[in-house]
């Protein structure tokens, strides 16, 4: 989206308070439009999911898991979807300070392994 269209749903959105877009959407223009925009949105959303949910498979098989098929990579992040979804907001935020040090961690670590690979050019 570009600045114009923010400021555009800016004024929507100032001029009626404590509405959301789909009660707008039906203001400006009817149950029709209204059931153009569930479309698509519901349309946006799945097309992220399926986005994101191939983005992952592939990256997880490169990095972990070579020869698993992608079912069960898929099943995986479906469950912790599901998961993620039943503990809500707090644990979310929860599991996200006790793994982000982890990472940060692996991530330093993994850097000082590959340092002796690292090959100094003289200039």
């Amino acid at each position: 989206m570009q600045p114009s269209h923010f400021g555009i749903l800016f004024k929507f959105f100032f001029k009626f308070p404590n509405k959301d877009f789909f009660e707008i959407s039906e203001y400006v223009g009817g149950k029709t439009l209204r059931n153009i925009s569930y479309f698509l949105v519901a349309l946006y959303l799945t097309t992220s999911v399926v986005l994101v949910l191939s983005e992952f498979n592939e990256n997880i098989r490169n990095i972990l898991f070579k020869n698993a098929p992608s079912e069960y990579i898929n099943l995986l992040f479906i469950i912790g979807m599901f998961v993620g979804l039943l503990c809500g907001f707090k644990g979310i935020f929860r599991t996200s300070v006790i793994i982000a040090p982890i990472i940060l961690l692996s991530l330093f670590y993994m850097f000082y392994a590959y340092l002796k690979t690292i090959k100094k050019e003289k200039n």
